[in-house]
């Protein structure tokens, strides 16, 4: 769709330039800018002394008051020019000579176009500078509408667009005077009849008219009427009918199908008048008819559907135009503006009564919560804003205690549930007026880790499972006190389970005797043990098992699936991170079910990763393959204290150090003695801990440094880390690794 800029200038006062376009929904496609310079052209009158016409052009010959030009003009059939017909001829002032333009859409965009404006004989002079009523200085703004938002096609629908208001005053007087038309057929319709109007080709179509015409791509015709019709179309987006009645057919025009089932207007003596969606193309006045009904009408969905859709459905502006909802508002601007341009152009003073008739159809309304509005804005908007804001978008509300009833654009088809309005008004009130809030969070926050373990090991290959938390005694494999069911379902379901082992073990031995050579799964879930005062008490575990064969690595030759004991460490201790605990590693020579490593803290047993034993393997008849797992309890940790810090001021710069250790130093006490050792240390933590070739045991803990009053520098930095070393080698006998 083509439009002016300037257009929307003369309506809005509050518009301010093109960036209004890129907070709609509006996608402009091209921007073709006319910027010539008052000074430097003159708009000429000029006469038409001769024509010459063949199949491609027309030449015309043109007496502009000085001198005589030749011009070729593309040829229009539909357009007739006749000799002694006045136009505008666009010229530079200091060139005469040359660049002669036909004023039409060729300003525009350097081509020319079948669009001349044409002037009344009497009214202007041959030679007349008529620049200043040429509007020069503008953009001819070319927008792609949305597929879902075909309710757009004209001025007003764009100015709706851009969350500016357009005028709505107008001073018609409402009658309810009806038409011979049947309510099966309409929701709405307004009507005006001029009558004694006589208009020959003496009257030309004004300039203004002309000229937006031809900016939004429009041709100009040989007929005052429906230039104006065309005007009115672009200008409020509805379709109007114009016919021209005789002072019987004004009393008894009739609105009905034909025989073909064509929506037509007929006359008393069931004489075809115009057909619906037609009646403008073949409009004329004359002596007899000299009546004007302008007619806007809102027909039923089903009538455009199967009738006018049918005849006119080559043109999809056209049907568009039938498919909108009529705005009372809009309509009674479409006539006060019609009959005023009439009153212009003829000097006349025709009365600005119409008449409306509404089936008064219900529309249909959304309730907005007014605790919904909070909570999608996260913040409270101000009442007089939002009211603003409705009425920016061209809602009828009603404010109720705990809701606003809204009954949004009768087209806005896109609007159909409470988030859509919601949409709107966020787009009304822009993303940069939204205040910026600091929230407070209590610093006694928890934050669930189970999750963040899953999606790991998730993301890490691993497929979860779930099984029975009953299981059978004779499976049993370690020396806890059992827990029996007292009337089991059967055998199978007989101890309530004291690990997670069990189901992967289940899980792994069914995949591997059909021949499944991959397999990774994990279990989280509550295991069952009796305490200390012989009560039944519940354990969170997280379990894991891997088993690899040789055969699936050799036949795919894939390195990534070259799984040890050192991947299975890594792993676990990405879980123990994530749990953000200090941990020891401590051989499992006591483990009844694994070779492997035990993990410690503070001398208490989490869990522990390894192969199974051989024994255990016999037990399930897997002893022929290789199985890693691992458990870990979860009862302590599912919950991790999540402190809120103040935002950083100053950069944090972190320095590892790895270090080598004695097997009886406690590694918390260690780490905890760095912390204190300079004010800009804030925090300290494990990152790495194994045994190197010669047994010796290496730690790699990371130093987190920060300034509180400036930036630190590298040697600052270097300082503090030198003393940290300083300390442990004094405190702990420990040796720097340089490996």
């Amino acid at each position: 769709m083509k439009f002016s800029e300037n257009w929307i200038k003369e309506l809005i006062k509050d518009y301010n330039n093109l960036e209004l376009f890129s907070k709609s929904t509006l996608e402009i496609n091209n921007i073709i800018k006319i910027n010539k310079n008052n000074n430097i052209y003159k708009a000429i009158v000029g006469k038409i002394l001769k024509i010459k016409t063949n199949i491609n052009n027309i030449i015309l010959y043109i007496d502009i008051g000085f001198k005589i030009i030749k011009k070729i003009y593309l040829n229009n059939k539909k357009y007739i020019l006749k000799k002694n017909d006045k136009i505008i001829i666009l010229c530079k002032k200091n060139n005469i000579n040359i660049n002669y333009i036909i004023y039409s859409s060729n300003i525009i965009n350097n081509r020319e176009k079948n669009s001349i404006i044409k002037l009344n004989n009497s009214k202007f002079n041959i030679g007349e500078n008529l620049i200043n009523l040429i509007d020069i200085n503008d953009n001819i703004i070319d927008i792609i509408i949305p597929h879902n938002r075909k309710d757009i096609n004209s001025i007003y629908d764009i100015i709706k667009e851009l969350n500016l208001i357009p005028p709505l005053k107008f001073n018609t007087i409402v009658s309810k005077n009806k038409l011979n038309i049947d309510s099966k057929l309409y929701n709405i319709y307004g009507f005006k009849i001029i009558n004694n109007i006589y208009i020959n080709n003496n009257y030309f179509t004004p300039i203004f008219i002309q000229e937006r015409l031809i900016k939004s791509d429009i041709k100009i015709e040989n007929n005052l009427i429906k230039n104006i019709a065309n005007y009115i179309i672009i200008k409020y987006g509805y379709p109007i009918e114009i016919l021209s009645l005789s002072d019987t057919e004004v009393k008894n025009i009739c609105l009905k199908f034909d025989k073909n089932n064509i929506l037509s207007f007929f006359n008393i003596n069931n004489d075809l008048l115009s057909i619906v969606g037609l009646s403008n193309k073949n409009f004329s006045l004359n002596k007899i008819k000299n009546n004007i009904l302008i007619i806007c009408i809102e027909f039923k969905k089903d009538i455009i559907d199967n009738n006018i859709n049918k005849y006119i459905n080559k043109n999809k502006f056209i049907i568009n135009l039938y498919k909108k909802k009529i705005d009372i508002d809009i309509l009674n601007l479409i006539f006060e503006d019609f009959i005023n341009i009439i009153n212009l152009i003829l000097n006349k003073s025709y009365n600005l009564n119409i008449d409306i008739i509404n089936n008064n159809i219900n529309r249909n309304f959304i309730i907005l919560k007014k605790s919904t509005i909070n909570k999608y804005f996260g913040f409270k908007i101000n009442l007089n804003k939002l009211l603003e804001i409705f009425n920016k978008l061209n809602f009828k509300f009603y404010i109720k205690k705990k809701y606003y009833k809204i009954y949004p654009n009768i087209n806005r088809i896109d609007i159909k549930k409470e988030e859509d309005i919601i949409e709107e008004i966020l787009k009304c009130y822009e993303y940069n007026n939204i205040p910026i809030e600091y929230k407070y969070i209590n610093n006694n926050y928890y934050i669930n880790n189970i999750d963040k373990i899953k999606n790991f090991l998730i993301y890490s290959g691993y497929n979860e499972i779930i099984s029975y938390s009953m299981i059978n005694f004779n499976i049993n494999i370690f020396k806890d006190k059992l827990i029996y069911i007292k009337n089991p379902i059967s055998n199978d379901m007989s101890i309530l389970r004291n690990s997670l082992i069990y189901g992967l073990i289940k899980t792994a031995k069914f995949n591997i005797n059909r021949q499944q050579e991959y397999i990774k799964i994990f279990e989280h879930g509550v295991c069952f043990k009796y305490s200390n005062n012989n009560r039944i008490i519940e354990e969170q575990k997280i379990s894991g098992l891997i088993y690899i064969s040789d055969k699936f690595i050799y036949n795919y030759n894939i390195k990534k699936y070259n799984y040890n004991f050192n991947n299975l460490k890594g792993e676990i201790e990405i879980i123990l991170n994530i749990l953000n605990i200090y941990y020891n590693f401590k051989i499992s020579s006591e483990n009844e079910l694994i070779n492997g490593l035990d993990i410690i803290k503070k001398n208490k047993k989490l869990g522990y990763f390894g192969y199974i034993k051989d024994s255990i393997l016999n037990h399930f008849n897997l002893n022929k393959y290789k199985i890693m797992i691992f458990e870990i309890k979860l009862l302590f940790l599912d919950k991790k204290k999540f402190n809120i810090n103040n935002i950083y001021k100053f950069p944090i710069n972190k320095r590892d150090l790895s270090i080598l250790i004695k097997d009886n130093i406690n590694i918390e006490e260690l780490i905890d003695k760095c912390k204190l050792v300079d004010i800009n240390i804030i925090d300290v933590f494990l990152i790495d801990i194994f045994k190197n070739l010669k047994l010796e045991k290496i730690l790699t803990i990371r130093i987190l440094i920060q300034g509180n009053k400036f930036t630190l520098s590298d040697i600052e930095i270097n300082i503090i880390i030198n003393k940290c070393i300083l300390m442990l080698e004094k405190k702990f006998k420990i040796k720097i690794n340089n490996v």
